[in-house]
């Protein structure tokens, strides 16, 4: 109680200078408080962040060497005389024609086998004993497949990424193929980390760490101590794990185990380690500078309460105060004495500024009442017009989109002549009427006819999206019997199942009725695009195509277990031209407009789309449409 009285009795300056303390030992014990732990998340969220895109970086730059090696492969197999050296079984002129055309590639061994899987040549700049089960298992998938990829282990430990292509002869039958590789070493490794110094790649086949980047790579052979982490890389998944001390030097590093994925398949894993001591040796850079900027306040904060304590507080605030009471109590002609250029000087000069401007806006209102009506007036004329410039310019705009619809209307009926004609013609050589194709002019036809197709698939889209926009599509509701819809789209996209290995599977629930009254053409644009994005981001896996209805609604869903779709994609896939990879490099072809036409469709139908997608692991898409049952009679 007496120090409760005793600080009571403070004059005002003390009590401040008290505040002033405590504030100041709150601040710091705050800091210490906070500082450490949000030091250590932000490390561990940083390793994390880092080890993720390394291991991005990581499995592109080897998907970008995959491909060189499968590329090379395919450029020996058009060696000129390879094909009719293999078919008369010439080794030299077999050896020669290798040597020509893959002289400046740079490959650790080139082989070539015939039809019957028996080697013919085989040029290695290694003594390196590749497994020939496996060489010969790779070949033989080449006879099926053309050009394909594997990992091909060796005795010496160091496996080889190979790439195979079939060689046929002039008739397309196959007679044999070559094969091309690379050995997986220290140097392929420093070329998978692109440079960067301070990641460092190891490379985990059959269990064993078979290559390392050429530097040292320290803790992260320890491989028992992340058994873990490498069976959940092995079964598919990214494993990260962060070590605060792990290091020689106690700084923080990450590992980080990854898939490799060869040919589409998993072969082998990725085990990185990531150094920071760049990173942390800034942050210890940014920490003292914190301190010191925090003495300098803790400094300049004393020297104020000193200019307070000595120059005073109470005595200019208590005349300040007493020369507002009176400016209040309307003397207005009163003015605060100035006597100081400190904080409260300029309270008093500001006060004086605003009696000023009270007196001017006093006089100032009584010449706006006056011409207050004038100004609405004018106001409310300047209102009208510019309605009427904004009515003009919604019915130009309106005009334009007509106009612009009309002219891409028009074109697209113009484009669709000539592509028909071409793709009759073509279909009339194709089919042999009176006329005999080389191979090669086939193959060229064959080309034309594919890609007139797909131009005129691509003008039929184009002119559904205007016919939508511009109001002109009409829908033609009518019975449709569901089940042999169902068999005609089957029949429709099944090529594309069987050409890429697959399982496609069609799924109709008992709720479904026998017919339905809906718009078969929009119907079925809108299943057969989301068929067909299924399965051209689907590599491996399946496309489901499942159907069930309730007591309103029909609900149409198609499921793949492609490669899913980023969130932050979702909100313009739907959108005309638009897709989740928009680079001229892009993986997957298309125009973005099937997702966007199934989108308009769906509202004109009075349905709703939806998407589920997990990256990685697939897509599901579901159409809800209003059923609308047509009754059987017996």
């Amino acid at each position: 109680m007496r120090a409760i009285t005793a600080f009571r009795n403070l004059s005002l300056a003390a009590k401040i200078a008290v505040f002033a303390l405590i504030t100041t030992v709150t601040f710091f014990g705050l800091l210490a408080l906070f500082i450490a732990p949000n030091i250590l998340s932000a490390i561990t969220r940083y390793g994390q962040e880092q080890a993720a895109g390394e291991v991005k970086i990581i499995q592109s730059q080897f998907s970008v060497i995959e491909d060189e090696i499968s590329n090379a492969a395919n450029f020996l197999s058009f060696a000129p005389g390879l094909n009719e050296a293999l078919k008369n079984s010439d080794i030299q002129q077999i050896r020669t024609a290798v040597l020509l055309q893959g002289d400046a590639l740079l490959l650790d061994f080139v082989q070539v086998v015939d039809q019957d899987g028996d080697q013919l040549l085989d040029l290695q700049k290694t003594s390196a004993s590749l497994d020939a089960s496996m060489l010969n298992s790779l070949a033989q998938l080449s006879f099926v497949g053309g050009t394909t990829t594997g990992l091909i282990g060796s005795e010496e430990g160091s496996p080889f990424l190979v790439g195979v292509t079939a060689l046929k002869d002039t008739t397309g039958v196959v007679i044999g193929a070559v094969l091309a590789g690379r050995r997986i070493d220290s140097a392929f490794m420093d070329e998978l980390r692109i440079g960067r110094a301070e990641t460092h790649v190891g490379f985990l086949y059959n269990g064993e760490l078979a290559a390392v980047t050429s530097d040292d790579f320290n803790q992260i052979d320890r491989l028992d101590e992340a058994a873990d982490l490498i069976s959940q890389a092995e079964q598919g998944g990214v494993a990260v794990q962060v070590s605060l001390g792990a290091s020689a030097d106690d700084t923080p590093d990450t590992q980080a185990y990854a898939p490799v994925i060869v040919g589409g398949s998993r072969a082998g894993v990725f085990a990185l380690r990531i150094e920071y001591s760049v990173l942390f040796e800034l942050q210890f850079q940014i920490i003292q500078s914190l301190r010191i900027a925090l003495l300098i306040v803790v400094f300049i904060a004393s020297n104020v309460l000193v200019v307070l304590l000595q120059f005073g507080i109470i005595r200019p605030f208590t005349l300040l105060t007493q020369q507002i009471e009176r400016i209040t109590k309307g003397e207005y002609g009163e003015r605060v004495e100035i006597k100081s250029k400190d904080e409260i000087g300029r309270l008093g000069a500001s006060f004086n500024q605003m009696i000023d401007i009270v007196q001017q806006r006093e006089a100032s209102l009584k010449s706006l009442n006056q011409t207050l009506e004038q100004r609405v007036a004018d106001r409310t004329r300047d209102l009208r017009e510019a309605r009427d410039e904004a009515l003009t310019a919604q019915r130009l705009a309106l005009e334009s989109s007509r106009l612009k619809s009309e002219f891409l209307s028009t074109m697209s009926h113009e484009l669709r002549t000539p592509l028909n004609a071409i793709e009759g013609f073509s279909g009339i050589m194709l089919g042999g009427m009176g006329i005999e194709l080389s191979p090669d002019a086939e193959g060229m036809m064959k080309r034309i006819s594919a890609n007139s197709k797909r131009l005129l698939h691509l003008i039929n889209d184009f002119l559904d999206l205007t016919r939508i926009e511009s109001g002109r599509l009409e829908l033609v509701k009518e019975p449709i019997d569901i089940r042999f819809l169902v068999n005609r789209w089957r029949e429709s996209v099944g090529i594309l199942a069987e050409e890429k290995r697959l399982d496609f599977k069609i799924v109709i629930d008992a709720s479904v009725p026998e017919k339905i009254v809906s718009d078969e053409d929009a119907l079925t644009k809108i299943v057969i695009n989301l068929l067909s994005n299924a399965f051209k981001f689907t590599r491996q896996g399946r496309v489901e195509l499942q159907l069930e209805a309730d007591s309103s609604r029909l609900i149409v869903k198609v499921t793949d277990t492609g490669i899913g779709i980023p969130v932050h994609a979702r909100d313009y896939i739907f959108e005309e031209f638009r897709q989740v990879d928009g680079s001229s490099k892009r993986e997957y072809g298309g125009t973005g407009l099937g997702l966007a036409l199934v989108s308009k469709l769906t509202r004109l139908l009075n349905g709703t789309v939806s998407l589920d997608s997990e990256m990685g692991k697939g897509s599901t898409f579901s159409i809800e449409l209003p059923l609308r049952e047509e009754k059987v009679l017996a």
